[in-house]
């Protein structure tokens, strides 16, 4: 999922620098939250790249919509991944299209984000009825769908840091299949694949990545960890 600029590279650098000062940010903060290199945020803000495959995640880092950076200049530059539905709702507004949130919740694959108490909506994603039958055929409801911001290399191959992760809020239990969850605990939120063992009731929090590390939740400890929702799709297009 990416936003394409035609024209005024310079002009998005600019509102980019703009946010990121107005918020305090350095570019090396803005780069480590968006995901990205400082470099990468140092072109954008001199226009000196094409590339906005990240303008996702920098929005989002950005506490602002991708639709908020590309009409604040809209004369020059052409939206053509994300549309916006004529309200902020994202129920049905017809028969064949589902509006999916994107939330302003980062997960760590790593050592962990701090939970916020409450998510923002930053922006939505416009999908068809059919595409969801097709790539989420066990998906609990349309109701429960969001996309949040990835954040780590702990879970690479399968997913990259700043892919957006498509989750199914609805699914609050671990089942045996060793599944990827998004989940909170002690007071950090990640995304890790779990696994419950029903014999002796430790949960296996593993990495995908051979080289980061697995730890276990004992049954003590079970209380202090709450699923949030199951990763179901990873915006790379891999199902998960």
């Amino acid at each position: 999922m990416l936003l394409r600029l035609n024209r005024a590279m310079k002009t998005l650098g600019n509102i980019i620098r703009k946010l990121r000062t107005d918020k305090g940010m350095t570019q090396g903060e803005l780069a480590k939250a968006a995901g990205m290199k400082q470099s990468d945020i140092s072109k954008l803000e001199l226009g000196n790249t094409q590339e906005t495959t990240g303008i996702v995640r920098l929005a989002i880092a950005l506490g602002v919509s991708p639709v908020y950076l590309e009409t604040l200049d809209d004369k020059y530059a052409e939206l053509t991944a994300f549309e916006a539905p004529p309200s902020a709702s994202h129920k049905l507004e017809k028969d064949s299209d589902i509006y999916v949130p994107i939330t302003n919740a980062t997960a760590a694959m790593g050592g962990g984000y701090h939970q916020q108490e409450a998510d923002a909506v930053v922006d939505v994603v416009r999908v068809t009825k059919n595409w969801v039958k097709t790539e989420l055929p066990h998906l609990s409801s349309v109701e429960n769908l969001a996309l949040i911001t990835a954040i780590g290399d702990s879970m690479e191959p399968t997913f990259k840091s700043g892919d957006l992760l498509l989750v199914d809020r609805g699914v609050l239990t671990i089942d045996g299949n060793s599944s990827i969850y998004v989940f909170s605990y002690g007071g950090l939120m990640f995304v890790k694949r779990l696994h419950l063992n029903p014999v002796t009731k430790v949960i296996h929090v593993r990495s995908d990545n051979k080289y980061a590390d697995s730890w276990e939740v004992d049954e003590r400890h079970r209380t202090e960890l709450s699923i949030l929702g199951r990763v179901i799709y990873a915006w790379n297009s891999k199902r998960l």
